[in-house]
């Protein structure tokens, strides 16, 4: 990763003079620092490294970073779990790692390289409120260009490719968007940690007057970024955390290759169109049945329909015989009415053929009294529709 980072304080600094940045590294152009390091007595004196002064000069620290860091990052996902689909459209991970940072600062000391700053004619205001006039103010007597190297470690720590090498640890979460098989936008937030305090160029405290010391915590940054990634090569696959462990799973079960499943095999012996496991009798051929696969019998009369002569018998003829014929005892007025139905018109007869099929098979005697009993068992003799013939 390769990042830049700018900065700059809206407090002036007084008690500078072990930066070596704004002192010594300048020459005779270092600005002027209380200090008690020149004299024996530890008297304070005002210096730049180079020579004395009757006062100090105060500066405003500033500084321009470049960053790169390489590391080795372990990826957890959060989100790629999917029980409802194969996989995701996006997905939330965190991840964490440790590796390597060479950093350059420089600072902007000088006025076109080659003069100070008159820092003094800003005007000081230490409330963070009005830091804006102070900035603006700065902007307005700044150029741009961070020509002197800031305080660093020197040989004292070891250098890659000139700028100051440090171990370094990351930790940092993303949220990812899929647009495609290879192709995903990502946004990024890392912060990095090292041991050490000069990334800022700075490292010295306020006080002791004359006397600094170093202060307390060491630097991090953060990096934000927005990025596009693409899976290059023919042969290229997504990156593991956008694959849902279950993906495996459901892609056998829809597709088999390496599970083999039996087919699923629903005997049905009798052909009633209920499986034998779930089949409670073994029917005739030809029987209608219920769910149960148990032949139907609508008058309970104890003879399946496909069998019974008599679909209907009221309960009151049963029991019935093997044909599902009940044995109902007609009233001797109805008796009677044999000769009566005898001479019943033809038309009238059809009618009663199709409400009453069974009784086309029987004589008309027989008819008759079978008629009697399933109009008016009980009353026949003075129903209207006895009276009809």
């Amino acid at each position: 990763m390769y990042g830049r980072a700018r900065g700059r304080t809206f407090n002036h600094a007084n008690n500078f003079y072990k930066n070596t940045a704004w002192t010594t590294s300048l020459g005779s152009l270092g600005y002027f620092a209380p200090t008690r390091q020149l004299s024996a007595t530890g008297d304070l004196l005002f210096s730049n490294g180079t020579s004395l002064s009757n006062t100090f000069e105060p500066v405003y620290y500033n500084y321009k970073t470049s960053i790169h860091d390489l590391s080795l990052e372990g990826v957890v996902t959060l989100n790629n779990i999917r029980f409802h689909k194969s996989k995701t459209g996006f997905n939330f991970y965190g991840f964490a790692g440790i590796g390597g940072t060479i950093y350059d600062t420089k600072v902007n000391a000088l006025d076109g390289g080659s003069a100070k700053y008159n820092f003094a004619s800003i005007t000081p205001n230490g409330a963070y409120k009005s830091r804006k006039d102070t900035y603006d103010a700065l902007k307005n007597l700044l150029d741009d260009t961070y020509e002197t190297p800031a305080e660093n470690q020197g040989a004292r720590r070891p250098k890659l490719f000139g700028d100051t090498f440090k171990p370094s640890g990351t930790i940092g979460v993303g949220l990812a968007f899929k647009l495609g098989s290879r192709l995903n936008l990502a946004i990024e937030d890392r912060q990095t940690f090292i041991k050490d305090d000069l990334l800022d160029g700075q490292r010295w405290q306020e006080h002791a007057w004359g006397d600094a010391v170093l202060t307390r915590d060491y630097d991090s940054y953060n990096y934000l970024s927005v990025g596009l990634n693409f899976n290059i090569g023919g042969k290229s696959v997504e990156p593991l955390w956008w694959l849902n462990p279950l993906d495996y799973a459901y892609s056998e079960i829809r597709n088999p290759r390496l599970m083999r499943l039996p087919k699923p095999v629903l005997p049905d012996s009798d052909g009633d169109g209920v499986t034998d496991q779930f089949d409670r009798e073994q029917t005739p051929a030809g029987c209608p049945v219920d769910s149960h696969g148990v032949t139907l019998d609508t008058d309970g009369d104890g003879v399946p329909d496909c069998k019974d002569k008599e679909l209907i018998t009221p309960t009151y003829c049963q029991p019935v015989d093997a044909d599902g014929v009940g044995k109902c005892l007609c009233p001797e007025d109805c008796k009677g009415k044999i000769e009566e139905v005898k001479k019943t018109p033809v038309l009238i007869k059809w009618v009663l053929y199709q409400v009453f099929p069974s009784l086309q098979n029987l004589t008309n005697s027989a008819m008759t009294l079978k008629l009697c009993c399933q109009l008016l068992p009980l009353k026949c003799v003075t129903t209207p529709v006895v009276k009809l013939w």
